[in-house]
């Protein structure tokens, strides 16, 4: 290849990449985040742990994810790597999604002691039902086989009725997490909790069989500020407004200094 054709061809190549990258940093579309390089920032940084059964954890996140981060200034790091829960200073908040049938005891182990010396934990719809074991072994019982974990996000899902449209009401208005949320309906799973704690602040509650059942609830587990929200089954709850003010405000709420 001469010279001639060989600038040219450099020439060309210079030419396209620029009027790609051009396009990329203009191109937008409603709610779309503009690409860049992901920096902290100094940003709240949020481990998100999803995975498990049953639940399609990154899909959720994703609907999350971006007004999380565009409106309220986090940076979400979702995983499904237990081994995360090890390095756990690197995090100002974890939010534990994820349906697991085990974590391996030190994993588990990094996560009881990170919150009860002070991590802020975010407990979300099936991570309640974690440890709970695939078919034939029912007979298991979680909290009888992990009973800190029970012990530091507040209860246990025992059952719920066929996914179907439910009213949520508003049990503690005056909490930060409820600020802005009023009495709303959501299709998604009611969870019947067993194993409560006495000290868990109820924020919301749904009807069943004429029984209140709490959906949510915040606790102090050793230094640790702790949130729990039943709701979330999948995309459609996740795409609920109250569902996604409760989310916001519960992070805003876990990365509070004062307890409330």
């Amino acid at each position: 290849m001469n010279r001639r054709y060989f600038l040219l061809w450099i020439s060309t190549i210079i030419l396209l990449f620029g009027a790609i990258t051009g396009y990329s940093q203009k191109q937008k579309y409603p709610g779309e985040s503009v690409f860049k390089w992901r920096q902290l920032d100094d940003k709240p940084h949020v481990l998100w742990i999803g995975g498990g059964h049953w639940h399609h954890t990154c899909e959720t996140c994703a609907i999350l994810r971006p007004d999380l981060e565009n409106k309220d200034g986090l940076h979400i790091t979702y995983s499904e790597d237990t081994r995360s829960l090890l390095h756990l200073e690197d995090y100002d908040v974890v939010v534990f999604q994820a349906m697991l049938d085990s974590l391996e005891p030190e994993e588990e182990n990094a996560l009881i002691q990170a919150v009860e010396y002070g991590k802020p934990f975010f407990s979300l719809h099936a991570a309640c039902a974690s440890f709970r074991k695939p078919p034939p072994n029912q007979k298991f019982d979680p909290v009888a086989g992990h009973p800190e974990f029970y012990k530091m996000i507040g209860g246990y899902v025992k059952s719920h009725p066929p996914m179907e449209p439910f009213k949520v009401t508003i049990k503690d208005p005056g909490h930060p997490i409820t600020k802005g949320v009023v009495a709303f309906e959501i299709l998604d799973e009611l969870f019947v909790m067993t194993h409560l704690q006495p000290d868990n602040r109820i924020l919301l509650e749904g009807m069943l069989n004429e029984n209140d059942q709490p959906l949510a609830w915040t606790r102090k587990f050793g230094e640790g500020k702790v949130f729990l929200l039943t709701l979330g089954h999948g995309p459609g709850a996740a795409s609920n407004p109250a569902f996604q003010k409760i989310v916001s405000n519960g992070l805003k709420w876990l990365l509070m200094e004062q307890q409330d």
